[in-house]
């Protein structure tokens, strides 16, 4: 909720809070990444990103924002490769087929 009304500070807050508590909160590193993205602080959303996927690997919710973050900084190689790790835990899923399918027309249309 606080994401969503822009309170990134407050949301901040709370994230560090809570993993301050459970320092393997992986939802809560998400999160965090979220933020930090947001805030426009991009490679510490990564390495968040990256931490949680470390505790987790398997989770989807940390691949799809981390691959979203390549995709939205233009790294559309390593976006892909995340979201094609997304369809070998979840081979159905069709968001990750989706960004997948995006990223590959934007990369042709930037040669990146």
């Amino acid at each position: 909720m606080l994401i969503a009304r822009k309170s990134y500070l407050r949301a901040l807050e709370m994230c560090d809070k809570i993993l301050s508590l459970s320092p393997d909160d992986v939802e809560a590193r998400v999160k965090l990444g979220i933020i930090l993205a947001e805030s426009g602080r991009i490679d510490e959303s990564e390495n968040v990103f990256k931490e949680a996927l470390r505790l987790k690997p398997w989770s989807i919710e940390a691949l799809r924002n981390l691959g979203a973050l390549y995709g939205n900084s233009g790294n559309f190689d390593k976006a892909i490769l995340v979201w094609e790790k997304i369809l070998a835990i979840d081979p159905g899923n069709e968001k990750a087929k989706e960004a997948i399918e995006r990223a590959r027309q934007m990369k042709e249309g930037t040669g990146k």
